[in-house]
Parts: structure tokens; C-alpha cells; sequence
């Protein structure tokens, strides 16, 4: 498409595979879409959501010969939401722009699967592990309730990405653990807080903290 793509309350998808292609907008957020796996070579913002389980991957289409890899969003930005469990097994780039995993599951991803953005928000429950060595994110920021790890080639700032400011883990059920590393400076300019709860264990090692550590349950590892 050139323009904007939308839907409407009955206008469901359902699929194996959705590739999206062109420029524009891409709004596809109707709570009762199914698919299986998501890829996008796109010009401009994207936001999906599904009920269940979603991979980000290859998709291909046999009629037209048109195949795309992860998604590239031309420096836009890119929301992602899951019912299910979250895998990023392609590459995610969205350039200059945010990145907004959205999810009730777990979030993970392979060995091909890096993220490259200005920021990383991360939202929902369950668990993250993203800790592919060559992730590439300006700026993390969490509002999720479970355990958050990730890892980041370079700097790395933990800061405000969106409306999300700092990271908080703990919601109605104990804070979760944070384990952050970075191979470059890892910078800590808004609050990590793990609370409620208690026992948590601060471990700090090259970071520069111009912010608090909060632990609650959860303990809070930061390496760079």
C-alpha cells in the first residue's frame, strides 16, 4: 500500500503470515487478529496487535515471488502487541525511531533476531530475555511486570522512551529481577525499581548512576 492501512472492528485478521510492504501508516490493532508470523519491508509507523502468540520472521508470497525478512520501518516507529509470547527471530530495525513490544508472554529472540532503534519500551507482563550481543538501542525504558533482561552492543542509556519512564517490574504480584548489559557505557538517568516486595540484591559493575536503584523482590544487575 501507499497510504495508510486501517481496520475495522469486523474487519479480523486471520493468517499464517502477514507481510506488510509500501509506505504510509500501518494501524492493524484490532484485539482479535491471528497470525502466526509478522514481517515488513515499510516506509512509515507500524502497529500491530494479536490475541494469541506472535513471531516476527520471514514471510513470503508465492504469487507474486515478494518475500521480507524481520521488519524495517524506514526510522519509524514500530508497536508491536502480544496476547501470547513474544519472538523477535528476525531483525528489527526501525533506525532513528522507537520500538514498543507490548506483550503477555514471554519476549524473546534468536541469534538473527536483533533489535537496532533510538528506543526500546517494553510493556505487559510475563518475561523478557533479550540478550542477543548485538542489539543495538540508544535508550531502555520498562513498565513490565516480571522479570527484564537485555543486552546491548554499545551505550546504553536507561532513561524515557514514550510515556515510559525509567523500569519498574512490579505490578500486582512482586517486582521482577533486572539484569541489564552493555558492551559500551551503560548510563542510568531514571529510576530501576523492582518493588514491591524485598530480598533484592544490587550488583553494579561500570555503570554511571545518575538515578536510583530501587530493589524490591527483585534483585537489579547492571554490567557495562
Amino acid at each position: 500500500d501507499t497510504g495508510n492501512v486501517t481496520q475495522s472492528a469486523a474487519g479480523i485478521i486471520t493468517a499464517g503470515g502477514l507481510q506488510l510492504l509500501g509506505s504510509g501508516s500501518v494501524q492493524l490493532d484490532n484485539p482479535n487478529n491471528d497470525i502466526s508470523t509478522l514481517a515488513a519491508n515499510f516506509n512509515g509507523p507500524i502497529s500491530y496487535t494479536d490475541k494469541t502468540a506472535l513471531t516476527v520472521g520471514i514471510v513470503g508470497d508465492a504469487f507474486s515471488g515478494m518475500t521480507s525478512t524481520g521488519i524495517t520501518s524506514n526510522s519509524n516507529d514500530v508497536k508491536l502487541t502480544a496476547g501470547g509470547d513474544l519472538a523477535i527471530n528476525q531483525a528489527v530495525n526501525t533506525g532513528s525511531a522507537n520500538l514498543t513490544l507490548s506483550d503477555t508472554g514471554n519476549v524473546t529472540q534468536s541469534a538473527a533476531g536483533t533489535i537496532t532503534a533510538a528506543g526500546l519500551q517494553l510493556l505487559g507482563s510475563g518475561s523478557v530475555h533479550l540478550d542477543n550481543p548485538s542489539n543495538d538501542v540508544t535508550t531502555l525504558a520498562a513498565g513490565f511486570n516480571g522479570p527484564i533482561s537485555y543486552t546491548d552492543a554499545p551505550d546504553l542509556a536507561i532513561g524515557t522512551v514514550e510515556s515510559t519512564i525509567g523500569i519498574t517490574t512490579g505490578g500486582v504480584s512482586i517486582g521482577g529481577s533486572v539484569t541489564i548489559k552493555s558492551g559500551g557505557i551503560l548510563t542510568v538517568d531514571q529510576t530501576i525499581n523492582t518493588t514491591p516486595g524485598t530480598g533484592g540484591v544490587v550488583t553494579v559493575s561500570n555503570a554511571i548512576l545518575n538515578a536510583a536503584l530501587i530493589a524490591g523482590a527483585g534483585d537489579i544487575t547492571l554490567n557495562g
